[in-house]
């Protein structure tokens, strides 16, 4: 192995683009398994110590963490495992979920209403639509007297403070 030159096989980078990751393996992998027929490497222990070392100290490592990857003599399993890794993660399809109209009202009540006495009891009681609504209702109104009874007595402090300021005058 002394006269051997590799330095046509470039290191593997394992962290490159996710979704083109699995061609550039197969790809390097490719290189690598007609670099070892070239120079009439037949060893499996061998092949699989160069396979490690060629691909580099990260691909090393990634396959450390991998499990059952085999004998040292395995270079079978080493390719396998390794092509397992880098091969296209498959997304886990998201099941389309179809609520009920009355569920996606409620939701976009509690998710964008100002009043938080109204999401806590969305939160606390899990009410029905219907019961949502007749609560927000009666939150409104019963807001509404109150400012109005504030404003009211707003009104009559400003009234009673204005009449204390002004003592009346004598007229004679």
């Amino acid at each position: 192995m002394a006269g051997l030159d590799f330095s046509g096989i470039q290191q593997f980078d394992p962290h490159s683009e996710p979704s083109s990751l699995a061609s550039q393996w197969k790809e390097w992998l490719q290189r690598f398994k007609r670099c070892i027929v070239a120079f009439d490497i037949k060893d499996k222990a061998r092949k699989r110590a160069l396979l490690l070392y060629l691909a580099g100290p990260k691909v090393e490592t990634i396959f450390a963490t991998l499990s059952d990857t085999g004998e040292e003599n395995d270079f079978d399993k080493a390719i396998e495992k390794l092509t397992e890794y880098f091969a296209p993660k498959k997304k886990h399809s998201i099941r389309a979920t179809y609520f009920s109209p009355k569920d996606e009202i409620k939701t976009q009540i509690v998710e964008n209403c100002r009043s938080s006495r109204l999401r806590r009891k969305a939160f606390r009681d899990d009410p029905k639509l219907d019961d949502l609504i007749k609560y927000a209702r009666a939150l409104e109104i019963s807001d509404h007297h109150a400012e109005e009874m504030e404003k009211q007595h707003r009104q009559e402090v400003v009234y009673q403070n204005t009449r204390r300021d002004f003592p009346p005058r004598d007229i004679k």
